[in-house]
């Protein structure tokens, strides 16, 4: 198996990101996608923003009331 080349003397190595920065990363990740998954809904730019913003929330509750015959209007109402 051939080896890795060594980066050159003095080189800096990226280190690994702490437990804590991966999580927050991971934390972001996730806020990203419920976003884009609303306005694949139909929500807005700021619709999304707002509904992304409450603490607990999950794409798959705006998509309940959405087939349930609410408006988009009255989703962000009731979820934020």
């Amino acid at each position: 198996m051939p080896s890795l080349p060594l980066p050159p003397s003095g080189a800096a190595v990226a280190a690994e990101p702490e437990p804590e920065d991966r999580l927050h990363d991971e934390s972001e990740r996730l806020v990203a996608w419920e976003f884009l998954m609303c306005l694949d809904l139909g929500f807005s730019i700021e619709q999304s923003t707002a509904l992304v913003a409450v603490r607990n929330f999950t794409w798959h509750e705006a998509e309940r009331l959405l087939k349930r015959g609410c408006p988009h209007a009255t989703v962000v109402d009731e979820l934020t």
